[in-house]
């Protein structure tokens, strides 16, 4: 009944037939007027750079420079001088590192947050790479200075590399596992979960003696490295995959 009503309704509205002329003249007058059309008021990709970085927390560059700074003061005050705990103390940072970005990655990819950035000119596969990009160069930055501090006082900077950027990909690889896994808001808490569970076996294994910082451990943790590069390869293209934007979203259903 409501239906028929509706109809009726609808029927007794006169819509007027397309007049392209009128569309035409409109368009011209537009452009004469010099006001810009929606198109050219679209942010380009070089804005679109700079505003995702505004958008990423200060708290998470400074969780970052907290670290940098207390590396620098333990460089600084000599306690590297025992070289199995330097060892020890880098390779815990890693995972501290790593989860300095988990935050901001977990907020991009919380449910809520996927359909809003599925109806935007950038999808979320564009956030995710401005991010990835953004926190992937301001940690090798943050790392190589370090690093060159360390070789300044004379200490091994290669192994330290080595066993800092091991358990930095290993986090790494878990906690990308885990968003492309969990749908539910508390990504970062299995995150925290991934990255504690890599620096709590790193002491567990240094405290019971294995041996794992021996020089004759390098090819192990080369190894390791290389394994934890192909799984965040692996699962990155799948993260990167699901987050298509909303042509892909249409066609192939992925997040819902």
């Amino acid at each position: 009944m409501r239906n028929q009503k509706l109809k009726r309704r609808l029927q007794e509205w006169n819509v007027p037939e397309f007049d392209r002329n009128a569309r035409k003249k409109l368009e011209i007058a537009v452009i004469r007027s010099g006001v810009n059309v929606p198109g050219r008021l679209r942010m380009n990709c070089r804005e679109f750079f700079a505003s995702q970085m505004r958008l990423i927390r200060k708290r998470t560059y400074l969780w970052k420079m907290l670290l940098v700074v207390c590396a620098l003061a333990v460089i600084h005050g000599g306690t590297l001088k025992e070289e199995i705990w330097s060892w020890t103390m880098a390779a815990v940072a890693g995972p501290l590192l790593c989860l300095t970005n988990m935050q901001e990655l977990c907020n991009v990819c919380r449910r809520g947050m996927r359909e809003l950035h599925l109806t935007a000119r950038y999808s979320l596969k564009h956030v995710l790479l401005v991010r990835l990009a953004v926190f992937g160069g301001v940690d090798l930055a943050l790392s190589a200075a370090v690093l060159l501090a360390v070789w300044l006082q004379g200490y091994e900077a290669g192994r330290l590399g080595l066993y800092f950027g091991v358990p930095y990909g290993l986090t790494f690889f878990g906690c990308i596992a885990v968003l492309n896994r969990m749908k539910e808001e508390d990504g970062m808490t299995a995150c925290l979960i991934v990255g504690g569970c890599v620096a709590m076996g790193i002491l567990f294994l240094r405290i019971t003696g294995s041996g794992l910082f021996e020089e004759g451990k390098t090819f192990f943790w080369i190894m390791v490295g290389l394994l934890a590069a192909a799984g965040i390869l692996k699962e990155g293209f799948r993260l990167l995959h699901n987050a298509g934007g909303a042509g892909y979203e249409i066609e192939h259903g992925t997040f819902v």
